[in-house]
Parts: structure tokens; sequence; C-alpha cells
């Protein structure tokens, strides 16, 4: 997504998630998790696995606006090894400062 948190850190469409603050990431729904859990503006490692190349990328946190709320992923194909791949990272304001 453009002006991305994600974007702006480095990744790029195609990028397979492996790592997110060295919490080993397994699916989508996890990696939703982590980064709910941290908070706006903070920054974030991410490993993530690109063209058969590990890298790693600091990642600034930052809100998910309510329109663009993650989409059911029902239907989805799986990523090799079970591991996530995003366009954005960000987290929904859930109200707290």
């Amino acid at each position: 997504m453009k002006d991305s948190p994600a974007e702006k850190g480095g990744l790029r469409t195609g990028d397979i998630i492996q790592e997110f603050n060295n919490t080993k990431i397994t699916g989508v729904r996890q990696l939703q998790r982590e980064v709910a859990q941290g908070p706006i503006n903070a920054p974030a490692q991410v490993k993530v696995l690109r063209e058969k190349q590990s890298l790693n990328l600091t990642v600034v946190l930052g809100e998910q606006p309510a329109e663009t709320a993650a989409a059911p992923s029902e239907g989805r194909p799986k990523r090799p090894n079970g591991s996530a791949s995003a366009s954005r990272i960000s987290r929904r304001s859930c109200g707290n400062s």
C-alpha cells in the first residue's frame, strides 16, 4: 500500500514475513496479533524472505484506518512454510494513546 508503514520500512509485495520483533511468524493472524500489541509509532524489527534472501528491516508501526482493516483470509493461498506476507504493517487504534 502506497505510503504505508510497511512501504516506508522497505517491505515489498511478495516479501514473506518470517519474524516480527524476534517472534517467529507462522501465519497472518499471528502477525496481526503481534502488530496489534505494539504501540503506534514504535519501531519493529521485521525479518523477511525476499527472492530467497533473508533481510532484516525496521518498520515504524502506524495506525490502521478503519476502512482498510484486514479482510478474512478465506480462499487465499497459503505462503511457503506458513509465513505471513503483508503489504502494510499498522495497528488499529483501540482508543489508547
